[in-house]
């Protein structure tokens, strides 16, 4: 008589040899896919007679673009090689200002998209160049110099949690620290080995005085033009949309490969829509997430307690009812005992504010990805366009996350 033990044990080590042979198959066919896929993107880029030019681990397969830019684990992506490179310049500087937290920590949104730029028009794509490390390093300049004098003007404690420049080290060393980064901005890009520096080093001084003159219109807003949402935009794409959509492009022009006009403007409205998003989704951080604002900042900021723009605030006077609006017009103008923060979120609760200016995010979101998706006619690479659509997907799901929205 067999053992029903022995039963028991025979039918487990059954299990397990099914259970491995569903594993090597699953290994199989995933190895499959993976070559099928390879296969179709080749076959795909053969058809529009495009010569496919990815960077090639040993043995032959390919690493995508996202993984060029973006890995954390590999030593050679772009966004290491910067890090390093960010890091190793900040130390040469000489200077104790430099252990400040907004200088060693950020998204570093403007040089990865340089580089995504870069990539978009690149003819060698065996390594990271040095020229742009060297140009994504002015525009990281740039923009730091420039928050360093937003969170003074703004008198914000904190950033990303943080202390800003001003709360750590004094007004007199904020400015001052500024005026040196911009400075060094300059010195570092007209160094660039490239044809094109004194290009880049005019671009760049057309996007300082953009930032600076917005930033000044932006100081002048009088009651009435602070509820002006054409004036509002404008000053947008003056101090926060222009260094984003130069970000794109002067990546994009550094290669240099491909000088098409069409493709050139199609870079551009990219960066454009994109920061124009980035700020219309910050400015509603208030409303939606006060806390999480509250902690970011140190403080609740709703900018026009300050006479500062804010698309949201011009968009409830521009859909508000005459009587609304001359309520919003008394906050401003600070008269009686209303309390601006509650009432105003009273205000943009009863006009459905937050919703319908998500509606106009989700528009811009279709224009960038209308214009993503006309990079195939003009680009080498079908696996860029996946890549970089994922890409700025995932930058878009990070500014949601922060009203506290989960796409």
């Amino acid at each position: 008589m067999v053992n029903s033990t022995s039963i028991v044990f025979s039918c487990f080590e059954l299990l397990d040899l099914i259970v491995l042979k569903m594993r090597i198959i699953k290994h199989i066919l995933n190895s499959l896919i993976h070559l099928l896929e390879i296969w179709r993107i080749k076959k795909t880029d053969r058809a529009n007679q495009k010569p496919r030019n990815n960077i090639k681990l040993f043995g032959g397969f390919f690493l995508s673009f996202e993984k060029i830019i973006m890995s954390n684990t590999m030593d050679s992506s772009f966004v290491n090689q910067f890090d390093k490179y960010w890091n190793d310049k900040l130390d040469q500087l000489d200077s104790t200002l430099i252990l400040n937290k907004q200088l060693i920590h950020g998204s570093r949104m403007r040089p990865i998209l340089a580089a995504w730029g870069y990539f978009m028009n690149c003819n060698d794509e065996t390594h990271i160049p040095l020229e742009l490390l060297e140009l994504c390093f002015s525009l990281e300049l740039l923009h730091k110099s420039s928050i360093i004098i937003d969170d003074l003007i703004d008198n914000d404690e904190r950033r990303k949690g943080e202390k800003t420049f001003h709360a750590e080290f004094g007004e007199h060393k904020a400015v001052l620290f500024a005026i040196s980064l911009i400075g060094k901005s300059f010195e570092n890009i007209y160094s660039i080995n490239s044809n094109y520096s004194s290009l880049f080093g005019k671009e760049l001084a057309i996007t300082l005085t953009d930032m600076s003159s917005g930033a000044l219109q932006e100081l002048s807003l009088n009651q009435r033009d602070i509820l002006d949402i054409k004036k509002i935009d404008m000053i947008i794409h003056k101090e926060t949309t222009t260094l984003i959509q130069n970000s794109l492009h002067l990546g994009f022009s550094l290669s240099s490969v491909n000088e098409n006009a069409k493709l050139a403007a199609i870079v551009e409205n990219i960066g454009y829509f994109c920061g124009y998003l980035f700020q219309i989704l910050n400015d509603l951080e208030p409303f939606m997430s006060t806390q999480i604002n509250k902690k970011y900042k140190g403080r609740t900021n709703f900018d026009i307690e300050n006479n500062r723009k804010n698309h949201i605030v011009a968009f409830l006077y521009g859909n508000a009812s005459s009587s609304d609006r001359e309520i919003i017009q008394k906050i401003i103008n600070k008269e009686g005992s209303l309390s601006s923060p509650q009432t105003l979120l009273q205000l943009i609760e009863k006009y459905s504010i937050c919703e319908k200016v998500l509606e106009r995010a989700e528009e811009i979101q279709t224009k960038i990805f209308s214009e993503i998706s006309l990079l195939d006619n003009h680009i080498v690479s079908s696996q860029y366009v996946f890549d970089f659509s994922e890409f700025v997907k995932r930058m878009i799901k990070t500014s949601y996350l922060k009203l506290g929205i989960n796409q």
